[in-house]
């Protein structure tokens, strides 16, 4: 999916950097290509423009995308589900 979105941007994508994208997209397409997007952008303006592994790595952490596919967002909401509830449940249905 990956490939076939980086030849409608027209960018040539390395398998290692696809496969990269792919794991810290935890499985959504979504994700993916906007990650995909993010790291074309870096390597048009930061990279030398091609799409590799390297460019993949350094572009995710300047996003604050981390190995497991967490950004800042998701560790924010994270940390407020900690605090708040705790080791308790978070959700809408109440213990009798």
């Amino acid at each position: 999916m990956l490939h076939r979105s980086a030849r409608l941007l027209d960018v040539p994508l390395a398998a290692d950097a696809a496969a990269e994208i792919a794991r810290r997209s935890r499985g959504t397409p979504r994700i993916a290509n906007r990650l995909l997007r993010r790291v074309r952008d870096w390597a048009q303006v930061r990279g030398d423009g091609r799409l590799d592994l390297a460019a993949a790595r350094a572009a995710l952490e300047v996003y604050e995308v981390d190995p497991v596919g967490l950004d800042r967002l998701d560790r924010a909401v994270l940390d407020a589900l900690c605090r708040r509830f705790g080791e308790g449940r978070s959700g809408w249905a109440r213990s009798p």
